[in-house]
């Protein structure tokens, strides 16, 4: 140093040079320049490292290094001096500050830099004190620090200038008492604060707990614990008593009903010792008393008194509770009664017995006397009683007999029979002689005589015959006389050749002819009876209801003149007679036509007479073979025309169901006349027909038709409605005039409503299928409505008049297909037209499939809303429609008009105007099997397929129309979504390995049987005339049926319909010898 010094002078200033120990700095200013000599010397910079703590490296000073060195510098060993240190202070580097050299200030703990010119380095540290918490017992709590604040906590280590909250814990049975911090005496604060400016020992210290317990006894009792309070240690065992009574045997004693308590005493306690106590709180009892008075009681006289009940408190001996109160019985001995009550030497009454509230001792007398007794005699003022009539005083004990005579009034028109008598106290109850025989009397005794009113009653005769009484009900009777109040029945018998005619009582006046005769017998009776000369019988009689069911209760009513003793019923003519009584009822228990009989006989002779009774089920049966002049009330009893079966029909007598059987009628303008009736088909509209034959529409719904009055499942063909007006309106059938009917289950084809070439306001020419008018508002459900033609317009449905929403027309689950209208005004399907421009005709379809119908001179091909239209359509199919301009499938131009569609499957650029689409409607084609060849089934592709909104469809309606169920989950998601469109899809699944023929029997109607992809060996599959739709999943290239040679490989042979379709498949090896080896 010395040499680099004289080196260096004249040309280096020593600014300073110094070592500093722990807590200084170390600071070097260098200045270089050249030496002497002129040569060139490597420029040498310094480096100083400032430490207040720890051993950094390189040391805290100043050190010189040639410019461009690479220096490692750190803070050398952290916590410093180390991690517990003996002082209990150590300190944390926390990073440097620098300068010089293109340093900054950092947390690193070690820097590696290039010193390029005098820099500086400054290690910063952090000062921890140790902070040891602990307890001066460690059973009796716990101490922890639980916050710091202004500073960090490492462990036991916390920040010199921080704030710690220290708290104690004490375990149960324990208290906090104080803390010592660095051996003095702190504070009794909990938690403690504590300020760390310095290692500190803080000690918490604890004390056992003391508690209380309180008694109370009242003063009485000597409890044990004594009364006052009484202290003891934490956790101390125990019982408390008290005795069970108190002043036991004086006059007021006090029981021990058990004790209240508080802490550790239970609540309460019925008993004088609450058993083991366990203290660990301050606790109290206070000992319940109830106050008992002595009731004591004695008697003067012959009789005793004793307590009998208590209520309101508690009874024991002769002591009972304060407040109850006493019922005391005084019992005289036998001939003795009881007087008065003496209670603590005051009398109090006689009333037996005593009822006493005792709120203090009490003594009490009974007093008892000797005891007298009165017989009390009533006998109505007759018969000679005795003892006589009214109260008559004996003895007690004396014994004696009470009579009186038998009759009284004996042999006047009214008499009295003595029946006994009843009696009170000792005469007994009841008895029925006139003497009682002996009787004691020891009580106040009555007997009361009873007497029973008789009348004499007088019988006689006029003519040939004889009367007698013939028996008494409701009373007796004894010879002439005879119980008032009872009937006497009085029977006349005429002499041979004469018939009783009438009953006459004294004064001439005609009692009737009843015989026998009933006779009330309130007062005395004279009856005469009157006879007279027979007169020969004729049979009548009629029968109610006119027109029975079946199980039901005919009355038949005899209306036969003359004399008459005996009636035969022969209610089915079999030679068996059924009932001799003269107004009979009968049911019949089959349907048909009876002939009944009457036959009656007399003493002037014998007649008879039948009627025919035609007896109903409650159906009217129609039948192609059947015959008009029948009644329908059977297959075989079965009318021709169906208009005969309507006309039949009553529904006033639950007649109201027309069945017609298999085959075809050719009928046109049949009228419900406005009855409330089901009109249905037998075996549904495939086996049944209504062909019109062009002379007229089949039904015209016109006199007050309700949704009652049901049309059900008929295939109704050649429909023609000509002429003007509503004429021409309609078809097949025909609403008007504010009708509500339901139509369902029907098949309308080929029928046509003719144009007399009328103004087009006029209805005629329009609904080749169906025409409603005039607010008519029916429901059609399930119908197929199928290549109708209209001159005019809607060769399907013509909807027109004022129709309000709240009554609309519904059509649900219908196929409206294959209709023409050829008018200017368009629709072949449905035309939907107000009244007026005000007043709409609404109309609401849910699941219909609308199709290949055709507007030939104008718009909507499906479906025309015009002049105050207003449609409703849900889940609905409306595709592939028809017209010669505008829209095809729905048309709602005209300014009044307005369509709601929701949930529909429509082609939506071939509809337009005034058309409000909502909810999830699929505009793609439907994928129907064969639409234009009258299968409409969804093929498996179809996006209709469970896409229908449940909340639309009606209530009531669970199956499609060919009766499939309408909620079935047809994707295969697990969800039962209604599909759109009138036919539900509904599947069956065969691959290979299983059977196809297995697959259609196991289909339902108008379900489909898909066939997976695959080579299946069978023939003879047979559809067995099942509307069923067999189709190949993948299409003909993927599925084949071989039939091996063996026979046609499908048969139809059993009048399927045309919902039954075979699609996609191939198929071969089909053999016949005579014709159709693949179908057949």
């Amino acid at each position: 140093m010395r040499r680099l010094l004289t080196d260096l002078v004249g040309t280096v200033l020593i600014l300073g040079l110094c070592g500093c120990g722990p807590g200084g700095v170390a600071v070097l200013a260098v200045l270089l320049a050249g030496g002497e000599g002129g040569g060139s010397k490597k420029k040498r910079v310094a480096l100083r490292i400032v430490s207040q703590y720890g051993a950094p490296s390189p040391e805290t000073g100043v050190h010189y290094y040639d410019s461009g060195t690479e220096i490692t510098a750190s803070c050398g060993a952290t916590p410093f001096p180390s991690d517990d240190p003996v002082d209990g202070t150590r300190y944390i580097c926390t990073g440097y500050t620098a300068a010089g050299s293109g340093l900054a200030n950092g947390a690193d703990l070690q820097i590696t830099f290039v010193i390029k010119e005098e820099t500086t380095i400054e290690w910063q540290w952090r000062t921890q004190h140790k902070v040891t918490v602990a307890v001066n017992d460690a059973t009796m709590g716990a101490a922890t620090i639980t916050d710091v604040q202004n500073g960090q906590r490492d462990g036991n280590y916390i920040d010199d200038g921080a704030t710690v909250e220290i708290t104690a814990t004490p375990d149960v049975g324990n208290v906090f008492d104080y803390w010592e911090v660095n051996g003095a005496v702190a504070s009794s604060d909990n938690p403690l604060t504590l300020k760390i400016d310095e290692p500190k020992t803080v000690v918490a210290h604890f004390k056992i707990k003391q508690v209380t317990l309180s008694v109370d006894s009242g003063g009485r009792g000597n409890p044990d614990p004594p009364e006052g309070d009484n202290t003891y240690n934490w956790g101390t065992t125990l019982s408390c008593r008290v005795d069970a009574y108190a002043d036991d045997g004086q006059p007021t004693r006090y029981k021990c009903t058990g004790w209240t308590g508080t802490g550790d005493v239970p609540a309460s306690g019925d008993t004088n010792d609450t058993g083991s106590i366990t203290l660990t709180q301050d606790s109290s009892i206070t000992w319940q008393w109830q106050t008992q008075h002595k009731v004591s009681v004695t008697s003067i006289g012959s009789g005793s008194a004793t307590i009998t009940g208590v209520t309101g408190g508690e009874w024991e001996g002769e002591y009972v509770e304060d407040g109850a109160t006493v019922e005391i019985t005084a019992t005289p001995d036998m001939g003795n009664f009881f007087d008065h009550w003496e209670v603590n030497g005051a009398v109090v009454g006689s009333d037996n017995p005593l009822t006493l509230k005792v709120d203090e001792p009490k003594t009490v007398v009974a007093h008892f006397k000797v005891k007298q007794v009165t017989l009390s005699v009533d006998s109505g003022g007759r018969g000679n009683p005795d003892p006589p009539e009214g109260d008559n005083t004996y003895n007690w004990g004396t014994t004696l007999s009470c009579r009186v005579d038998a009759y009284a009034d004996d042999g006047q028109p009214t008499r009295y029979k003595c029946t006994g008598w009843t009696g009170t106290g000792d005469v007994p109850a009841s008895g029925d002689t006139n003497d009682t025989g002996s009787v004691t009397l020891t009580q106040d005794s009555s007997i009361t005589w009873q007497w029973q009113t008789q009348h004499k009653v007088s019988v006689m005769s006029i003519g040939s015959g004889s009367a007698t009484i013939t028996g008494v009900t409701g009373g007796e009777w004894e010879g002439e006389y005879v119980e008032d109040g009872a009937t006497a029945e009085i029977t006349a018998t005429p002499d041979v050749g004469n018939v009783f005619d009438h009953w006459q009582d004294a004064a001439g006046v005609n009692l009737g002819n009843a015989n026998p005769l009933s006779v009330t017998v309130d007062e005395p009776k004279t009856i005469t009876a009157v006879f007279r000369k027979a007169v020969t019988p004729s049979a009548g009689f009629t029968w109610s209801p006119e027109k029975p069911l079946v199980g039901e209760s005919v009355q038949f009513s005899d209306t036969s003149t003359g004399d008459i003793d005996t009636w035969g019923w022969d209610f089915d003519d079999d030679g068996v007679v059924d009932s001799t009584e003269q107004n009979p009822r009968h049911t019949y228990s089959a349907a048909g036509v009876y002939t009944a009989r009457l036959s009656v006989s007399g003493p002037g002779g014998s007649s008879d007479v039948t009627y025919e009774i035609v007896v109903y089920d409650g159906c009217i049966y129609v039948d192609d073979s059947g015959s008009d002049g029948n009644h329908g009330t059977s297959w075989s009893d079965a009318v021709r025309t169906i208009q005969h079966g309507i006309d039949l029909s009553d529904p006033s007598r639950n007649i109201s169901a027309v069945i017609v059987g298999d085959g075809v009628y050719n009928e046109a303008q049949i009228d419900f006349k406005g009855k409330k009736i089901t009109v249905k088909s037998a075996n549904g509209p495939r086996n049944c027909v209504i062909d019109c034959q062009s002379r007229g529409r089949a039904f015209w719904f016109h006199t007050g038709e309700t949704e009652d009055s049901v049309l059900d499942g008929f295939t109704i063909i050649r429909g023609e409605a000509s002429g003007r007006g509503l004429d021409g309106c309609g078809g097949g059938i025909l609403c008007s005039a504010g009708v509500s009917p339901t139509i369902k289950n029907c098949i309308i084809r080929d029928c046509h409503a003719v144009s007399d070439g009328s103004p087009p306001g006029f209805p005629d020419g329009c609904g080749g299928g169906i025409g409603i008018r005039d607010g008519a508002h029916p429901t059609i459900v399930n119908c197929r409505i199928e290549a109708n033609l209209a001159d005019a317009r809607a060769g399907g449905i013509f909807c027109s008049g004022h129709v309000p929403d709240t009554t609309p027309i519904k059509i649900v689950n219908t196929v409206i297909a294959l209709n023409r209208g050829n008018g200017t005004y368009g629709a072949g399907g449905v035309t939907i037209w107000g009244s007026g421009l005000t007043k709409p005709c609404c109309v609401e379809m849910v699941n219909c499939t609308v199709t290949g119908n055709g507007a030939g001179d104008a718009s909507g091909g499906g479906i025309y809303v015009q002049f105050m239209g207003k449609l409703k359509i849900a889940n609905s199919i409306v595709w592939g429609n028809m017209c010669a301009s505008g829209y095809a499938d729905l048309d709602a131009t005209n300014s009044t008009a307005v369509a709601d569609v929701y949930n529909c499957c429509i082609n939506k650029d071939s509809s337009g105007g005034n058309i409000n689409y909502d909810g999830q409607n699929v505009f793609q084609d439907p994928h129907m099997i064969a639409p234009l060849f009258g299968n409409y089934n969804l093929d498996y592709t179809s996006s209709c397929i469970d896409t229908g909104d449940n909340t639309y469809v009606p209530g009531g309606v669970t199956k499609d129309i060919t009766g499939r169920d309408r909620f079935f989950d047809g994707d295969g998601d697990g969800i039962s979504t209604v599909d759109i469109g009138a036919y539900e899809f509904a599947f069956v699944k065969v691959v290979p390995g299983q059977s196809i023929q297995d697959g259609i029997d196991t289909a339902r109607e108008g379900g489909t049987v898909l066939v997976f992809p695959g080579l299946y060996d069978e023939s003879h599959l047979d559809l067995k005339g099942k509307g069923v739709v067999v189709r190949g999943v993948g299409g003909a290239t993927a599925v084949t049926v071989d039939g091996g040679g063996h026979s046609s490989v499908f048969y139809r042979t059993s009048n399927e319909p045309r919902d039954a379709a075979i699609v996609g498949l191939t198929i071969l090896g089909g053999g016949n010898t005579e014709m159709g080896g693949g179908i057949r």
